[in-house]
């Protein structure tokens, strides 16, 4: 079991590197759509100035496209009942960005091509999230069902699992004091 636990952990890492990979690809193809909207925005506001006739509806424009960005960002993943069965937070997060950008702009192939690269990255994550977890709870019920407490090694005092090894027993000055014993 823990050699299991050992290796879901090592890719559970590189899993979740995965995610945040594409999470970033992701924000980027969002952001791209507008890149040449903004530079077209920007060169009309730096060749006829902001206060002018023809900058002042360029700022508007400016001003709708950075609103407009605020408002695409996604919900995080607040319910325990999602992370519990999506794994990670960051997972979680992905997942319903690249579902609310597919949403949105299914026409663009920039987008769903990075959409498809998160599926692909939050798949594996779950996978090993899965896998992980049952590993975990088939252990934790075997102890059971043997009339072992599945958590005795946590639960063990200090004491007796280290006292022999790092300490060594030096004696005590102290005495009783007379006529108490």
């Amino acid at each position: 079991m823990d050699v299991f636990a050992l290796a879901t952990l090592g890719f559970g890492s590189i899993a979740t590197k995965g995610v945040k990979a594409a999470h970033t690809t992701l924000k980027t193809a969002r952001l791209d759509r507008y890149a040449n909207l903004r530079k077209l925005v920007d060169k009309r506001i730096m060749r006829y100035g902001a206060d002018s006739q023809h900058g002042q509806p360029a700022m508007r424009a400016k001003q709708a496209l950075r609103e407009h960005g605020v408002g695409e960002v996604s919900a995080s993943a607040t319910t325990r009942g999602e992370r519990l069965l999506g794994g990670d937070k960051d997972v979680v997060n992905t997942s319903k960005l690249a579902k609310s950008l597919r949403e949105k702009y299914g026409d663009d192939a920039h987008i769903q091509k990075a959409a498809d690269a998160a599926d692909k990255a939050v798949r594996k994550a779950q996978v090993n999230y899965g896998a992980a977890g049952a590993v975990d709870l088939g252990d934790k019920g075997a102890e059971m069902a043997m009339g072992n407490d599945p958590y005795s090694d946590a639960k063990m005092d200090f004491d007796e699992k280290v006292k022999d090894t790092l300490t060594c027993e030096t004696g005590s000055t102290w005495q009783h004091a007379a006529g108490t014993r």
